[in-house]
């Protein structure tokens, strides 16, 4: 079958799984909504047309393996975790997922199998909390969460298989989809990221009593919607003077919506990255101390929570490596890029090493089933994958 076929049927199937929704207009797949039972009872269905065997449980958890030449083989894994909630519109991962599978699936139409076993997942993961620690436990805590303001998080995690063992694994390859223009900018379809930049989000409040503006005469004490408008404004300049640092706030909410009450409670969330650990930590303290400041001034409370951080994480060079003569096979430069992509390579670091291929994929738009990735950009993704697995198979591991 020509690889424009694949391309034709990745499509197909995207279309498909978009369908899967709580809501009529856009996907929105709740862990709890026959929604995701849907979208992983699909891919289960692809996966063993392919030539694979599943394993899958009751919180939607999907793995299928595609054996290697001899039993008892090692395994690389291919796949992502996808997200499940409102923001669920443009599934980057789940097209992440369908590249990994339609490369199994060329293996087994040729009726090839290799020196090693292919293993590709697919977990719903509901929310921006996760337990860093799964590789310690080889499992997602099942739990009902609590942020920091004692609010329920009903976004529970979910099992991690427990076979996966590190002297069973030869790595994992992850395939990441840009969500910005930056590859389109270097116009080049695919590169590698050596590294994950150094993270940390925060959530930050700012708290006074609420008051009603025709009974005090300064309004800006115990503001705390001045407080958070003035820390905003101290994060980006202080962003603005630091070359490589990346500081957002990203979400803003208040107590009131009355118009006339001077707010007593305003929640923010920071994110921080940058490519060295320690100028991000540096960074952090800066901005944590001018948050107190902030507060002494005006009157208000602050709590301030770290709600995940990580250090910068150097992926596999010999992986790296593999990856670069694959990008270098197809016809491409290599260019190698620190980035704040590979959230499934953050956490499988702590089980097997890790390597990313970073896709050009297209800006979000208000459409939800949008093209994320071009036709031709996928068949390079394609492409380098096959040569990537032909140079792991060839390496001595």
């Amino acid at each position: 079958m020509a690889l424009d076929s694949f391309l034709d049927s990745i499509l197909e199937r995207y279309a498909i799984l978009t369908r899967y929704s709580k809501e009529s207009d856009h996907p929105v797949r709740r862990l709890a909504y026959q929604a995701i039972q849907q979208t992983v009872g699909k891919i289960a269905e692809w996966m063993l047309t392919t030539g694979m065997s599943i394993q899958y449980d009751e919180f939607g958890n999907l793995v299928g393996r595609y054996e290697g030449r001899e039993t008892n083989s090692k395994t690389l894994l291919l796949g992502s975790c996808f997200g499940t909630g409102q923001n669920a519109s443009h599934d980057y991962d789940i097209l992440s997922v369908l590249l990994a599978l339609a490369c199994v699936e060329r293996l087994h139409t040729h009726g090839q199998r290799l020196a090693f076993a292919i293993e590709v997942f697919a977990f719903p993961n509901e929310g921006s909390t996760h337990d860093h620690s799964l590789c310690n436990v080889n499992r997602f805590q099942i739990e009902k969460e609590v942020n920091a303001y004692g609010e329920e998080k009903h976004d529970i995690q979910i099992p991690f298989f427990t076979h996966w063992r590190p002297e069973d694994l030869l790595g994992y390859c992850e395939i990441h989809i840009e969500r910005n223009s930056g590859l389109k900018e270097l116009n080049v379809p695919a590169t590698i990221v050596w590294a994950i930049n150094s993270y940390v989000e925060i959530a930050l409040r700012f708290t006074q009593k609420v008051k009603h503006s025709g009974t005090v005469v300064t309004s800006w004490h115990g503001n705390a919607l001045y407080a958070a408008a003035e820390f905003i404004l101290a994060t980006e300049e202080f962003a603005q003077t630091r070359d490589g640092l990346f500081a957002t706030v990203g979400q803003v909410n208040m107590q009131s919506d009355v118009g006339s009450t001077i707010q007593g409670q305003v929640t923010l969330s920071l994110d921080m990255r940058h490519q060295e650990h320690t100028f991000r930590e540096q960074a952090h303290s800066y901005l944590y101390d001018r948050a107190k400041q902030i507060s002494v001034q005006r009157q208000v409370a602050l709590d301030w929570q770290i709600v995940q951080e990580h250090p910068t994480l150097l992926c596999a060079p010999r992986l790296v490596n593999l990856l670069k003569q694959a990008i270098e096979k197809s016809g491409y430069p290599v260019l190698a890029l620190s980035n704040d992509a590979g959230y499934n390579s953050m956490l499988l670091s702590k089980l097997t090493n890790t390597c990313i291929l970073l896709v050009r994929g297209r800006e979000k738009t208000n459409h939800p089933f949008a093209e994320l990735v071009t036709k031709e950009d996928m068949a390079v993704t394609i492409t380098i994958l096959e040569h990537f697995l032909a140079y792991v198979e060839l390496a001595s591991f």
